[in-house]
């Protein structure tokens, strides 16, 4: 009866998973019949054409449709980086998979910050790395020890971290190429916002991977401790959606302190 027609069912940022989709970032695609093979991840130069298979937005108003780079495409979802020259406004999306798709609407925005989570949800702690040395540095978790040979520890009032996430904004230069640098806070007013605190961050912008964003920021001495402190961030005064850090009370603790209990 002829090839499945591809269909959307939601166009989403691929952090916070959510509406809205910043130039230069990473979002993804879901639906059904979205590609006809084994799933696949593509090399550099990102293509925007993939085993025939291309996703396309359009001005709603009408105008010429822009294919977008394709990083991870699969049956029913297909991971994207937005070329920062779409500019801001409203959009009909369509994946071409030897027929095309109905269109599904998405909004593009200049700039969207959202933060990459650990258990990719969009919520929980978010993936921080915790500063320790030059070239070693410990992902952000309740206690210290070693995960899959991943070093883990809680934050600790004094120290750097680096945070990660995507759509602080669009950088043509740095859409498909290896290893991309830029410093939007040179041109952006950038805030980290931890437990309510505003921190000034040190380095805010593209993390040496397109559509990655890494944001820099050193803890005040009298941050907020315990294991789940809310994290966002503030660009332009706008503040992305709330995730969570884990913070011990001093920089002897090996475990961040909850009410009611202490974790070992």
């Amino acid at each position: 009866g002829g090839a499945p027609v591809p269909s959307i069912s939601a166009v989403q940022d691929a952090a916070s998973n959510t509406t809205n989709i910043a130039q230069g970032s990473y979002f993804s695609v879901y639906g059904s019949n979205l590609f006809p093979s084994a799933p696949v991840s593509t090399p550099f130069p990102r293509p925007t054409v993939s085993g025939g298979v291309k996703v396309t937005f359009t001005p709603s108003g009408g105008g010429t449709g822009t294919d977008v780079y394709l990083t991870f495409l699969g049956a029913n979802q297909i991971n994207c980086i937005l070329p920062s020259t779409v500019s801001a406004g409203n959009y009909n999306v369509t994946v071409t998979n030897g027929t095309v798709s109905a269109p599904f609407t998405a909004q593009v925005v200049a700039s969207k910050i959202a933060l990459f989570t650990q258990d990719q949800t969009g919520s929980g702690l978010a993936v921080v790395q915790n500063y320790i040395s030059p070239g070693v540095v410990d992902l952000n978790r309740l206690t210290t020890g070693v995960v899959n040979g991943i070093t883990i520890s809680p934050a600790k009032p004094g120290q750097t971290l680096l945070a990660y996430g995507t759509g602080l904004g669009g950088y043509a230069a740095g859409d498909n190429t290896g290893s991309p640098a830029y410093d939007f806070s040179k041109t952006l007013t950038i805030q980290a916002v931890v437990g309510g605190v505003n921190i000034p961050v040190t380095y805010a912008g593209l993390a040496g991977y397109p559509g990655e964003d890494q944001i820099n920021f050193t803890l005040p001495a009298n941050i907020p401790t315990g294991c789940a402190v809310t994290l966002q961030f503030s660009v332009n005064g706008k503040l992305s959606a709330p995730t969570s850090i884990s913070i011990a009370p001093d920089a002897g603790s090996s475990a961040c302190v909850f009410p009611g209990y202490t974790l070992a």
